[in-house]
């Protein structure tokens, strides 16, 4: 290649790209880690919940709240048996991802699923307070469900990772996102929720302060 065209080309790449001053700083430290990917969930968290909280569905709290209600002597006694050593939890989905509610539902099991995985719960079975997904089907969950296990308020046990608190798992609003995300990304988010639920909790004992938190 003659001289003059190396020259030409060598002076279109330093037009183009422009120096590094910190190059020699990066070398030095090594690669950075890449940015924060944006996780698939969210959610919101209280390490030291009343037993009602913010997994407490609204015909829960409807039915403690109403003495003429036939479920509401019930109601009170799973309320006077929560118990804040264990973590209540719900998943919850938007209404923005399908207006079908066996859809949402597919959705929630998904993050369900993976939830229970991670907590070491071996029968695939939620550690709620409440149900996850429509609020009309969870009225009906809960209609069917009060006078069992939750009047004895066992409707959350000890986890393997020794979480507390109460915890909403929300899906994403996206319908694309929360319907097409892979089996990977549900439970890499899953896991991401408990650990920086555990994180968020460790901090709440050593600061003392119990507010809920929400995570993004």
């Amino acid at each position: 290649m003659p001289k003059h065209t190396v020259a030409v080309a060598r002076q279109a790449i330093r037009h183009h790209v422009k120096p590094n001053s910190t190059g020699a700083a990066a070398a030095a430290t090594g690669p950075h880690k890449p940015p924060r990917q944006q996780q698939y969930l969210r959610f919101i968290y209280d390490a030291n919940p009343r037993p009602t909280n913010i997994t407490t569905l609204t015909s829960t709290k409807d039915f403690a709240n109403d003495p003429s209600h036939p479920f509401h002597i019930r109601t009170h006694r799973s309320l006077q048996a929560f118990d804040r050593k264990k973590l209540h939890w719900r998943v919850q989905c938007p209404m923005d991802v399908s207006r079908r509610a066996f859809v949402r539902n597919w959705a929630v099991k998904r993050v369900k699923a993976a939830i229970a995985q991670r907590l070491g719960a071996s029968d695939g079975k939620q550690e709620e307070s409440g149900g996850g997904g429509d609020e009309r089907e969870n009225r009906n969950e809960e209609k069917s469900t009060i006078g069992t296990s939750r009047a004895d308020g066992d409707h959350a046990r000890p986890n393997a990772l020794g979480l507390s608190g109460a915890l909403v798992v929300l899906l994403p609003k996206d319908g694309k996102l929360a319907l097409t995300a892979t089996k990977e990304q549900v439970e890499a988010s899953a896991r991401w929720v408990l650990e920086e639920v555990a994180r968020l909790q460790a901090e709440a004992r050593r600061r003392g302060s119990y507010k809920p938190r929400l995570g993004r």
